[in-house]
């Protein structure tokens, strides 16, 4: 299959010893970093980052909610830019909250906390 697009994805599934609040950052900083080197060697793009319902299929690749939400997200980029969805900005939000409140000290607060101070939701023009 040729595609123009990379996908990045992983599961929210939590237990205890996960926290896919650092699958979000590796993403976003994945996505990030190629955005300057991408800059760097005048070749930009144009990202969405969202999260929601997918498979992986061996037939077609990944598909399901998250991939079309971050397919409109970056067709409403107008410029080289990122732009995360606003589920994926009420997760981080949502993640803070919750160890703000039951553990506070931890890595998955700290790391929320970053997020909510760096981020704005494509539904408040979310660019960064």
């Amino acid at each position: 299959m040729l595609s123009d697009s990379i996908i990045f994805y992983s599961s929210l599934l939590n237990d205890d010893s996960y926290l896919p609040i650092m699958d979000i950052h590796n993403v976003i900083m994945a996505c990030s970093l190629n955005l300057l080197l991408s800059l760097q060697f005048g070749k930009p793009f144009r990202s969405g980052i969202d999260i929601g319902i997918g498979m992986d299929s061996q037939d077609i690749g990944f598909y399901g909610s998250a991939l079309a939400k971050s397919v409109i997200l970056e067709k409403n980029a107008d410029y080289p830019r990122i732009i995360i969805g606003d589920d994926l900005f009420n997760y981080i939000i949502n993640t803070k909250n919750h160890y703000e409140t039951n553990d506070s000290e931890s890595d998955a607060a700290k790391l929320s906390l970053y997020f909510t101070k760096r981020l704005h939701s494509a539904g408040q023009r979310g660019r960064f």
